[in-house]
């Protein structure tokens, strides 16, 4: 006996409730609103070839980054990594302690020689070349700068190129703060950290383009 279904009402219900809230309301754009309700996703992927794809992702820093910010990069690759898990269809990430258990047992040569070892398609490497969150001497700011490229494990090219990435949180004015005062700077670190993870992921999935406003608008200890 064919298995009955009921109709997905509740989206058109919705739909139609946004259409007549809108039209009650002065300087609405319908149409906007409309297709936002359909798919509020509405910036596509940057690039979306890591759909069904094995990928790695990796993050190395520029040797003129501050001792203390040389950490970011293992933390900065298990946030994009996990993003984009949750967010790209039927993408298999690597793990992180898969990685880190190979490269703790052999020298690492190329990228794309570790995307080999964990039986990779593809390998994101982030390459940080600023990153920081202090701004003078009483205020905090993050501020880095983020080159990401997508290379095929197979050949060892590079297949795409994102367009670079300039962050800064939060994005018109620094954070007052006592930098003497270590675990508050540790925690405002790990939020920058999530806030540039985010912005770096987004790129492989289709998106609200809100995200940045949600983010970065409001900053709250």
């Amino acid at each position: 006996m064919p298995s009955y279904r009921r109709p997905a009402t509740k989206p058109l219900f919705w739909i139609v409730a946004s259409l007549f809230f809108c039209t009650i309301h002065s300087g609405c754009s319908l149409l906007a609103t409309t297709m936002w309700i359909v798919d509020p996703n509405d910036v596509d992927a940057e690039y979306s070839g890591l759909v069904e794809r094995r990928v790695v992702v990796v993050c190395e820093a520029d040797n003129s980054l501050p001792f203390d910010s040389y950490t970011v990069t293992d933390q900065l690759a298990v946030r994009v990594g996990r993003l984009i898990q949750q967010n790209v269809e039927k993408v298999d990430v690597v793990q992180a302690s898969e990685i880190n258990d190979w490269t703790d047992h052999n020298e690492l040569n190329s990228y794309t020689e570790l995307g080999a070892a964990m039986q990779a398609n593809l390998v994101v490497l982030m390459k940080l070349h600023d990153f920081r969150v202090r701004q003078g001497s009483n205020m905090l700011q993050g501020q880095a700068h983020v080159d990401v490229e997508v290379l095929d494990v197979a050949s060892g090219e590079l297949v795409h190129e994102l367009e670079p990435l300039d962050s800064t949180y939060p994005p018109n004015n620094g954070i007052p703060a006592d930098l003497s005062n270590r675990r508050f700077e540790e925690r405002f670190r790990q939020r920058f950290v999530r806030v540039l993870a985010d912005q770096v992921a987004r790129r492989f999935y289709d998106h609200d383009s809100r995200a940045d406003i949600k983010t970065d608008r409001f900053y709250q200890e």
